[in-house]
């Protein structure tokens, strides 16, 4: 008696190790193509009184008024309790003496489960071994202080998968699943509506072109083209997003559920017919224009010493005109000239001793190319320059210049201009009308001794310049 009783307990223990509880398919009649263990998206709950029959059908979490009602959730492509499955099992067994019980869970209460023989849960298998002939009757009693014994439940997926079949949850499942379908299509249909207006509107901003006229009222535009970089930007109207989804709410009565199915669905197609209109009205009116952006003044710059400032003039909307040649006009008015270091680029004083050649640099200082036409030495003692009202006076130079000979060298360059002189060769808000007007003197001063002779002698020239006539100087 004994022995057989091992043998059993083994051979259950051995059975029960490899059974799963959770969503392997069962051999059943009941499974179809949509009669499925499934743990997907949730399309709609089942509520079912006793764990059988079918009471509701919602779309959304409710709380039937009855007692006792489980619910099966409804997925794309399947269904499900409403806990989780898994390898779960519960029920009451000891752990080292100690009882745990489980029987209150969702999973042991539901009508899904069903109670199993108790398998050993000892640390070793060898402990089943020890099982008294009345733990089976009494499973408080244990071997060694271990637990020897559970009394478990497993989900029976066969019964829970009959259920479905046997209420027609298939039926239901494929309502819903036609009214989600739908609503996804619908959101797609509407939504790619904006991808082609879009598009075509984008690609037709090659067929707008800026034309630049320009106006000089200053009189001293030099430039042969001014370009404001106007730019074409868009203006599109906003996509907008539908949700047909929330639109199913179905909270029914197995009797009144295919009636609210259809319902619901004539409700989403008249709404969705109605948005489509809108929505290509809305499209239609929306892609209507471009931006055009671009500065409404800028300076124009020639080189380092003239540039322009302008005004500009363009229409800030562009006219949407699909397939058509765009041409907008874009009015550029010079209204002034700046004049950057307009000192005369050359300079020349001589007498019958010395000729000197004066060439103004970038920097604004002064290369001197000097020839003396005696048959002695020559040595520049000091300079003198002078531009408007200002004079400048560079001492002690100490150039020296052999007879009958042309000096130019690096440290024949010189200041030409005082920090204070400098700030005054600058000219701004200039038309051609005030550069006529205004005259300025420019001119040196050398003191030189002829060696042989040790007589000191000076060479002084100033003239009166026009500024219209120095600005040509550096067109």
């Amino acid at each position: 008696m004994k022995n057989s009783l091992v043998s059993i307990l083994i051979a259950t223990v051995f059975a029960l190790s490899i059974t799963g509880c959770g969503g392997g398919a069962p051999k059943t009649s009941a499974q179809s193509s949509h009669v499925r263990l499934s743990h997907g998206k949730v399309i709609g709950y089942a509520y079912m009184e006793n764990g059988s029959k079918l009471i509701k059908v919602s779309t959304f979490p409710s709380s039937p008024t009855q007692s006792d009602v489980e619910t099966i959730l409804i997925t794309l492509d399947g269904f499900y309790p409403a806990y989780s499955v898994g390898t779960q099992e519960c029920g009451r067994f000891f752990v080292r003496g100690v009882l745990n019980d489980f029987s209150n869970s969702a999973f042991c209460k539901s009508h899904y489960t069903s109670s199993d023989l108790g398998d050993a849960v000892g640390s070793a298998m060898w402990n089943t071994l020890l099982v008294p002939i009345g733990a089976i009757a009494n499973p408080t009693v244990t071997a060694n202080g271990k637990a020897i014994y559970q009394d478990k439940q497993t989900f029976n997926t066969e019964q829970f998968l009959q259920v479905v079949q046997d209420n027609h949850l298939d039926t239901v499942q494929q309502k819903l699943f036609q009214l989600y379908r739908l609503a996804q299509n619908q959101k797609d249909d509407i939504e790619k509506m904006y991808t082609p207006y879009f598009e075509k509107y984008k690609n037709n901003t090659s067929n707008i072109e800026f034309q630049y006229s320009v106006i000089d009222k200053s009189g001293l535009l030099v430039m042969d083209k001014l370009d404001a970089n106007y730019l074409v930007k868009l203006n599109a109207p906003e996509k907008k997003s539908f949700d047909y989804v929330a639109m199913i709410k179905i909270d029914a009565t197995p009797e009144s559920f295919a009636n609210d199915a259809a319902n619901t669905l004539n409700e989403m197609e008249h709404v969705f017919a109605q948005d489509k209109a809108d929505y290509k009205k809305y499209l239609d009116n929306g892609f209507a224009n471009y931006r055009a952006e671009g500065p409404s003044s800028r300076s124009f710059t020639h080189n380092e010493y003239i540039s322009y400032n302008a005004t500009i003039k363009a229409p800030h909307e562009i006219k949407y005109l699909p397939n058509e040649k765009i041409k907008i006009p874009v009015a550029i008015t010079v209204e002034t000239a700046s004049l950057h270091k307009m000192v005369p680029k050359s300079f020349v004083l001589a007498d019958k001793n010395i000729h000197i050649e004066f060439e103004v640099n970038k920097d604004l200082t002064v290369s001197v190319i000097a020839s003396n036409s005696t048959q002695s030495f020559i040595t520049g003692k000091s300079l003198t320059s002078y531009y408007k009202n200002g004079v400048y006076n560079i001492p002690n130079i100490d150039r020296e210049i052999a007879p009958e000979s042309t000096t130019l060298s690096s440290n024949s360059n010189y200041e030409l201009l005082s920090n204070d002189m400098a700030q005054t060769c600058q000219f701004d808000n200039m038309t051609k009308a005030k550069a006529k007007g205004i005259s300025l003197n420019y001119g040196y001063a050398l003191k030189y001794r002829i060696n042989d002779t040790n007589i000191d002698k000076s060479i002084y020239k100033k003239e009166k310049y026009m500024l219209y006539d120095i600005f040509k100087q550096y067109i």
